[in-house]
């Protein structure tokens, strides 16, 4: 929530939208609903395939849609040149959680990887845990990683590619 309210205190909501996903829970991310930075929130996934199957459906629609965008707009390569797309960033709470009931998600976070940052979307991926074999190479794609304390020396190999979050 500290880097969600950090985004829309130095970004205004012409160039920034979020999509606020909570997999698990429902409180995290309700205090900003209202804000008009934010295109959607998106909680309790946990027991509802069908809502889950939408939100792959969106993103990967999103992405779609931008890429068309550019395209229509001659072919620019990149969102910093065309200024009416505001910067997506998706923000998944527990997606390891996700992952882990829908393991295809992988596939769709890897495809936003390769492509996001020319499209303008932006992952902020946040997880208790993460199993090294779910991220797939995601890790490659995510500029930046923080890690907490991890109950494993394995758990912080997989995020930071060391092991200093289990000794902390």
């Amino acid at each position: 929530r500290t880097l969600v309210l950090a985004l829309v205190t130095t970004h205004p909501p012409e160039d920034l939208a979020l999509v606020l996903v909570d997999y698990k829970g429902g409180a995290t991310f309700a205090p900003f609903a209202d804000l008009p930075h934010v295109a959607g929130v998106i909680t309790n996934l946990e027991n509802q395939a069908g809502l889950v199957e939408r939100v792959h459906a969106s993103l990967a629609g999103e992405v779609k849609r931008r890429q068309q965008v550019l395209k229509d707009a001659g072919n620019v390569a990149d969102i910093g040149d065309h200024a009416a797309l505001p910067h997506l960033c998706v923000v998944i709470d527990e997606f390891g959680e996700l992952l882990t009931a829908k393991p295809d998600f992988i596939d769709l976070f890897l495809s936003i990887g390769r492509i996001g940052r020319s499209i303008g979307v932006h992952l902020l991926l946040s997880s208790q845990r993460i199993e090294g074999g779910k991220l797939k190479g995601l890790d490659t794609y995510l500029s930046y990683r923080l890690g907490l304390r991890t109950f494993s020396a394995d758990e912080s190999r997989t995020v930071l590619d060391t092991t200093d979050a289990f000794h902390l």
